[in-house]
């Protein structure tokens, strides 16, 4: 036995070998740093049977992965908050802090749990102007228009759209808060194409 242990220890560049089994040689550590909580083996002394653990760490949060209700992953740039029942974690460009990492490992230890349901919202939210989808007309070329309020009439007014949800848009240019718009122009206006 203590020839095919130094043998081994040979193999793996040990200069000097004694015949005795260091587990450090064979240690396999999932990631860096790795809190050791449980040595099962010491040097010197048996090897444990095949296919058990040397060492032992604690419970440890490596990777967090967010998705959708839907099942994919989601895409988060710029700062949001995680809201967890009472607790509210950051993550930055998809990524959580390292003390966010530790207050969801704390969460996770307290609970038992290894998934949990939250909602994710933006930590400084962007506010926009939305009208009814049926407020904007185009004309041909594409330009996007809204009908305001003029006199006795409506005008037309260009805007830029944002982006939007089902049956609403948002309004990135051409409306300020408190501007009136017209819902359904094509039913109240004879032709409402922008000019």
């Amino acid at each position: 036995m203590v020839a095919s242990v130094n043998a081994f220890a040979t193999d793996l560049g040990v200069t000097r070998p004694e015949g005795v089994f260091d587990p450090g040689w064979v240690i396999w550590l999932p990631f860096e740093p790795f809190q050791v909580a449980t040595l099962v083996a010491t040097v010197g002394g048996p090897a444990p049977s095949p296919g058990l653990a040397l060492l032992e760490g604690s419970a440890s949060i490596t990777e967090v992965d967010i998705t959708t209700p839907e099942g994919r992953a989601a895409i988060l740039d710029g700062e949001w908050i995680l809201e967890l029942g009472n607790d509210e974690l950051t993550i930055v460009d998809g990524e959580f802090t390292d003390e966010s990492i530790a207050e969801l490992a704390a969460l996770a230890i307290d609970h038992g749990e290894t998934e949990f349901a939250g909602r994710i919202r933006l930590a400084n939210p962007e506010r926009v102007l939305e009208v009814p989808a049926t407020a904007v007309t185009s004309n041909q070329a594409g330009a996007l228009c809204v009908w305001v309020p003029d006199g006795a009439g409506y005008v037309a007014r260009k805007v830029t759209l944002g982006g939007g949800r089902v049956a609403r848009v948002e309004i990135v240019s051409g409306l300020t808060p408190g501007d009136q718009v017209l819902a359904n122009p094509t039913e109240i206006l004879d032709s409402p194409v922008c000019p």
